[in-house]
């Protein structure tokens, strides 16, 4: 059996083992890389003098989060 934490195991009606990735997996596959996201940073600063959660940086993290939720 696989002990990777970046899976989690789901039983399929024949007792077979799928393995899926979990919300990180999928959420770092699709997070800007840090230089684009350092980017994002940096040019929200120069033009509103700070950061905030209706700028490119948050608002894409945010959608990100919001497609692949923590599981409860």
């Amino acid at each position: 059996m696989n002990n990777d934490s970046t899976l989690k195991h789901n039983i399929d009606y024949e007792n077979e083992i799928v393995l899926e990735p979990n919300y990180q997996t999928q959420r770092r596959s699709e997070y800007p890389n840090l230089d684009d996201q350092f980017d994002m940073l940096f040019h929200e600063i120069e033009s509103n003098g700070t950061i905030s959660n209706t700028g490119e940086w948050f608002s894409k993290l945010k959608e990100i989060k919001q497609k692949y939720p923590k599981s409860e």
